[in-house]
């Protein structure tokens, strides 16, 4: 996305008023990949953001994910996204300290509607991606 993007700026640099390069850039950033690490969290509650050692129950490591929360029982964050976006992807696994009787699911709403809900999670659930 990004090179694209650049690509676009230099042809509009030197056809600054195509309107078919102009449509085409608007295009591109439309659909570029946002991390949540770059939107206003406004509610929180129960959230370990991005700090921790992020280990599932079945020893995958996720540090090298853009972000990771760890979750206690009852948690939530809720994100301002003001219509921007139009998809949302990543994937669920049980925290490695998390106790066997700790089952969870996760819950993603879009302007108040219930757009996705995972399975039960617990302990021995594998990692759940999921694409919004």
């Amino acid at each position: 996305y990004n090179e694209a993007i650049s690509i676009l700026n230099y042809a509009l640099d030197i056809l600054p008023s195509n309107s078919m390069l102009k449509a085409k850039l608007e295009s591109v950033e439309g659909i570029k990949p946002v991390s949540l690490s770059n939107v206003i969290m406004v509610n929180q509650s129960g959230w370990t953001w991005n700090e921790g050692m992020p280990f599932d129950t079945l020893g995958n490591d996720y540090s090298g994910t853009n972000n990771f929360v760890i979750a206690d029982y009852n948690a939530y964050g809720e994100f301002r996204v003001n219509k921007k976006y139009n998809k949302l992807t990543g994937c669920i696994a049980p925290y490695k300290d998390k106790s066997d009787d700790f089952d969870w699911y996760v819950q993603i709403f879009a302007d108040d509607k219930l757009m996705y809900t995972s399975k039960i999670v617990t302990r021995k659930t594998d990692k759940i991606s999921f694409n919004i």
